[in-house]
């Protein structure tokens, strides 16, 4: 068995165990009969159409069939949508991302509004279609003002919605929680809108909420959400979901780009057709690791989770956690290193550092650490705080001493539990 603490769901979650179980069964399954009619109707029917699958293979007896998955995704992650409302499955996340940017287009929109907080490659993409389609695009910075001046959700909120409503944007790009641990009031924003006059169109980044944050009370606000099942929900193997409010379904359709899961997906409500081979193994693991998934009610006592991680730096001294304003937090929660020889790491060589000394996490910039535990985790919270302080102790012990940097380059400082640390544009992937 492995004694490296795994923090690191926000960037890969590890498959939880009705999902490992599923998969292995469907892939004996396969084994036995890789493709014929009788395994096309499991797949799209479910065990109801083929009852004598579950006799050999017992893990397969929950597979409810590719439209009993949808049905289950709304229920989890899209409680309150109407039948309007087209759930999308695929193989790439990114294919739902450039889906919903250009349904914005479809629907006659030409000003779109991004902040700072985007992820970055979605950002480039972004930008670059926009340079392409001839839209204008607005960026509204954030970052700094979370991070150094103490913005509060409420901040976050009027800030977005000002911007929106002096300078006519007419669609609205955000992430439901940054990659760096910022979880959005979207519930305020999308309400606001949604009882203005604006007529805005959104589209939402659910990447890091599905799995990690009650995302049922906002989606069907949303014209268009979308994530993934691989990161919180702890599928493993990748499967894009998105929630498409759209009242003309056919343009929709003609906007989605081209992915052979999506189209094979689709083939239960069209009668099938000529198509691509694809892996249809993501849809049995993110059936079976929703069901792993514990309510958002029985966690909410971790809201907060950089609260659990103060004590790292009693622990540590020359840890800090790095914290926004507590109505942003989330379960990502960053560290970084007042030790300047750990600080100059490139994020590579940190990374391999923390793995060496027993820990698994996101690096970077500066001597920025992210984790993530997902909710099965934070069971025990002080057992992983007790854990994570001791690698860190072991990986200070591994460097050479050195007196903590209290000088910045930047001048920008970010809110910590002990003495200031820095959070540097760099420091953000």
């Amino acid at each position: 068995m492995s004694t490296m603490l795994y923090l690191d769901t926000a960037r890969l979650g590890q498959m939880s165990p009705t999902a490992l179980k599923m998969q292995c069964d469907f892939v004996r399954l396969m084994a036995e009969d890789p493709s014929s009619l009788y395994t096309e109707q499991f797949l799209f029917e479910g065990v109801t159409a083929t009852p004598e699958i579950p006799q050999r293979f017992p893990e397969l007896t929950r597979w409810p069939g590719i439209e009993g998955l949808k049905q289950q995704l709304r229920q989890t992650f899209a409680e309150n949508t109407t039948s309007d409302t087209k759930v999308l499955l695929a193989s790439r996340t990114t294919s739902l991302m450039q889906s919903g940017i250009r349904s914005l287009v479809a629907a006659g929109r030409r000003h779109l509004l991004l902040t700072d907080l985007t992820w970055p490659p979605y950002r480039k993409w972004i930008q670059s279609f926009a340079r392409l389609r001839r839209i204008r695009l607005s960026l509204l910075p954030l970052r700094k003002r979370i991070w150094q001046q103490g913005f509060t959700a409420d901040d976050v909120a009027r800030e977005i919605l000002k911007y929106v409503r002096r300078n006519r944007s007419d669609s609205l790009f955000l992430p439901a929680v940054t990659h760096t641990g910022i979880r959005l009031p979207l519930p305020t924003i999308l309400r606001s809108l949604s009882d203005s006059s604006t007529n805005v169109r959104t589209v939402i980044d659910a990447s890091q909420a599905y799995g990690h944050i009650n995302t049922g009370d906002w989606t069907h606000l949303a014209d268009f959400t979308f994530g993934g099942c691989h990161k919180w929900v702890r599928a493993y193997l990748p499967l894009g979901v998105a929630f498409a409010r759209q009242q003309d379904r056919a343009r929709l359709h003609r906007k989605i780009v081209h992915d052979p899961l999506l189209q094979f997906c689709d083939a239960t409500g069209t009668g099938g057709g000529p198509m691509e081979t694809v892996n249809v193994v993501p849809l049995l693991t993110a059936h079976g690791a929703v069901k792993d998934l514990m309510p958002c009610s029985e966690v909410s006592r971790f809201a907060n989770a950089a609260q659990e991680f103060q004590p790292i730096h009693q622990r540590c001294p020359t840890w800090s956690v790095l914290s926004p304003h507590r109505t942003l937090c989330s379960k990502i929660v960053l560290l970084q290193s007042e030790s300047p020889s750990v600080r100059k790491l490139p994020n590579q060589q940190l990374r391999q550092l923390l793995a060496e000394h027993g820990i698994s996490a996101t690096t970077y910039g500066g001597g920025v650490v992210r984790i993530s535990i997902p909710r099965s985790r934070l069971s025990k919270p002080g057992r992983i705080v007790h854990l994570l302080a001791a690698g860190l102790g072991r990986l200070d012990r591994a460097r050479k001493p050195a007196i903590p940097d209290r000088s910045f380059s930047d001048g920008h400082t970010a809110k910590t539990s002990g003495p200031v640390g820095r959070l540097s544009p760099s420091s953000q992937p």
